[in-house]
Order: C-alpha cells, then sequence, then structure tokens
C-alpha cells in the first residue's frame, strides 16, 4: 500500500511537472510569435512612416514653387495638388500601420508578463523584467512622440487644404500673393512636423533594433 501510494505521488508530481514545462514551453512561443508579429509591424510602420516623410517634402517643395513668378502657375497648382492627395493617402497608410503596431505592442507586452511570472530562477525573472520595462520605456517614449506629431498634424493639413480650394477657385499671380502670409505659415507648419517626425523615426528605429 504504501509503495502504491509512492507511486500515485510520483505520478501525480511527474505530471504537475510536465504541467509547468509545457507551460513555460507554451508562454515562450507565444512571446516568441508576438515579438515577430510586433518586429513585422514595427517595420512596415518605419516604411509607411518614411513614405509619409518624404511625400511632405515633395509637397512642401511644391508649394513653395507655386510662389513663383512666371507663366507655369497653372502647372504649379496642379503639382501642388497632386503632391496633397498623395500626402492624404501616404497619411491614411501610415496611421493604419502605426495603429496595427500598437496593438502588436500590446499583446507582446502581454505576453512577455504571462512569461515572467513562469521563470522560476529570481536571477533570470529579474533580468526579463527589467528587459521588458526598458523595451516598453522605449515604446512609449515612441508613443508620446507620436501623439505629438497628430497634434501638429492636423492644423497643417487643415491649412494645405484651405490654401487648395482657395487656388482651385481661382489661380492666378495675385491670389499667389495675397496668400503669401498663409503659404510661409503652412510650410512653417510643415518644417515643425518634420522635426517631430525625424524624432519619432529615431525613436522607432532604436524600438526595433531593441526587439531583434
Amino acid at each position: 500500500m504504501k509503495y502504491l501510494y509512492c507511486i500515485i505521488s510520483l505520478a501525480a508530481l511527474t505530471g504537475c511537472l510536465a504541467a509547468q514545462a509545457s507551460a513555460q514551453s507554451g508562454a515562450a512561443r507565444e512571446v516568441f510569435g508576438e515579438n515577430k508579429e510586433f518586429r513585422t509591424a514595427t517595420a512596415r510602420a518605419e516604411k509607411s512612416i518614411e513614405r509619409y516623410a518624404e511625400q511632405l517634402d515633395k509637397t512642401d517643395k511644391a508649394l513653395n514653387k507655386l510662389s513663383r513668378s512666371d507663366s507655369k502657375l497653372q502647372e504649379r497648382y496642379k503639382a501642388f495638388s497632386g503632391g496633397l492627395k498623395d500626402l492624404e493617402k501616404a497619411q491614411v497608410k501610415a496611421a493604419d500601420d502605426i495603429q496595427k503596431m500598437m496593438a502588436a505592442a500590446t499583446d507582446y507586452f502581454a505576453e512577455w508578463d504571462k512569461a515572467n511570472m513562469l521563470i522560476s530562477d529570481p536571477d533570470l525573472r529579474t533580468d526579463s523584467f527589467r528587459r521588458r520595462s526598458q523595451m516598453f520605456g522605449m515604446y512609449e517614449r515612441f508613443a508620446s512622440v507620436i501623439s505629438g506629431s497628430a497634434n501638429d498634424l492636423g492644423p497643417m493639413m487643415t491649412s494645405l487644404r484651405d490654401l487648395n480650394t482657395f487656388f482651385g477657385a481661382n489661380i492666378t499671380q495675385e491670389t499667389v500673393e495675397s496668400a503669401s502670409k498663409q503659404i510661409q505659415a503652412c510650410r512653417d507648419q510643415a518644417q515643425e512636423l518634420r522635426d517631430r517626425i525625424d524624432d519619432v523615426r529615431q525613436k522607432l528605429g532604436q524600438l526595433l533594433d531593441e526587439a531583434k
């Protein structure tokens, strides 16, 4: 009877250890999978932001050329208007990719937390928590800069659309000159946004390197 009890106890212990090992392996797979999704989404967001930045430069240059006094005013307006449409498309794509990246980040950090709780070695657990905290801090800084960029983006896009509508109704050298103050203000807004985007790209690049 005593022998049978030992066998049952050993079987129970073995089952418990097997369940723990299975849970740890499952947690590791989940974190690895979410990390892959996070890295993929982050890389995609990085490319979309870069394309938006490039289109912003093109649109700003087209607006600057619109201020020139020559016979190609109509042609320059079409270039500016077309550039604005492309900028709006790039904005939608970047916003969508950033949203997907943030959703992937939420899942990634949540799975990382779960996995940390299954690490029995105190030193390994502490190190994992530290690394998780470090990367999450980088992610929070990126999110903060993105939020600031969104605050700059709205007014600038409104200014660009106002100018596009204004010139679309009547594009002459006189109307361009009358809007010179608004053109310069819009270009200043674009420069402020470019500075924000440079900061976003830097922080996003650091985050992507850390996630590898």
